[in-house]
């Protein structure tokens, strides 16, 4: 009996051991499966990030000015609700929103960036907007949009970070109805652009910038069959809505919020030092934003089919 005992316990011992032997190598496995992270992930936006370009420019905006100022904006377009809209590098899709609950017109707002699309999409849902102003994501290299589809398609410092203009630019123009409209407001090089600078800048940047010239840029637009009426000037206009949406932020911020949001702390010196970067290079004319607005004709050519021999 006393052989029986023991030789159960033995058994026993050996079974606890196994079992321990192979959590443990299950737990150092090499092939064991990542958690899956919380949601989308996007080095260049953290959540302290977004949490704060809402408190900074306006709910779901990621870009100075807000509501206001793209609401007059749009005005010279004649907005109404039987319009449609494309916007290129929505951010969170305020703009759209914007747009939508003052004239009614439907926007639809495309972005690469998954964690602003979730967060953007979110919050059209919260207004009801998710049909009128919906968030999509898209794939820069892959952008193919409806012929003929959009009586405005326009971009607010949306392109800078897209590497392929020739593509987007036409793919904007062919999804513009015949008389339908185009607004870009963009990054350019200014008269005193340094290569050098401006690559040190880019470096700094949280997505890299790919910066074409302004004739390079009206190039593009016009061999689209497209009428560009205004190439304008309007990096004084964005200084000022910048250093307003600062003021307007830091005189709500207070000490006990920054100590009680550290993560929020940092994103605002990161914001705040990524913002004098840009306005140091507009003050010294390296950088440039620039207005670009384009009609497209009344009747609309289809390109020639290649011939087959």
């Amino acid at each position: 009996m006393g052989f029986l005992r023991r030789g159960k316990k033995a058994g026993a011992d050996t079974a606890a051991e196994k079992a321990a032997a192979a959590a443990a190598a299950k737990k150092e496995s090499v092939f064991k499966a990542p958690r899956p992270p919380e949601g989308p992930q996007d080095p260049a936006w953290p959540k302290a990030r977004v949490r704060l370009m809402d408190r900074m420019w306006g709910l779901g905006h990621v870009l100075p000015g807000g509501d206001e100022y793209v609401v007059d904006l749009f005005r010279v377009f004649s907005p109404n609700n039987s319009m449609s809209m494309l916007q290129v590098g929505a951010g969170m899709g305020g703009d759209g929103r914007a747009l939508a609950l003052a004239f009614g017109v439907w926007v639809t707002c495309i972005e690469q960036s998954e964690v602003l699309v979730e967060s953007g999409m979110k919050e059209s849902y919260k207004h009801g907007l998710e049909k009128k102003a919906p968030v999509v994501s898209f794939v820069p290299e892959r952008m193919k949009l409806r012929p003929n589809g959009f009586d405005v398609v326009f971009s607010r410092l949306g392109l800078h970070t897209l590497p392929d203009k020739e593509l987007t630019i036409e793919q904007m123009a062919i999804g513009l109805k015949p008389s339908g409209q185009m607004l870009l407001i963009e990054f350019m090089p200014g008269e005193k652009a340094d290569p050098a600078v401006l690559e040190a800048w880019a470096a700094a940047e949280p997505q890299t910038p790919y910066l074409i010239s302004g004739p390079r840029m009206a190039e593009l637009i016009r061999s689209h069959d497209l009428d560009l009426r205004v190439v304008q000037d309007v990096s004084a206009e964005y200084r000022k809505l910048v250093m307003l949406g600062f003021a307007r932020f830091l005189a709500t911020l207070t000490r006990k919020e920054i100590e009680s949001d550290r993560e929020m702390g940092r994103a605002l010196l990161k914001e705040a030092e990524m913002w004098m970067r840009r306005l140091a290079l507009i003050d010294a004319g390296v950088l440039r934003v620039v207005r670009f607005h384009a009609i497209a004709p009344a009747t609309k050519r289809r390109k020639a089919l290649p011939v087959v021999e």
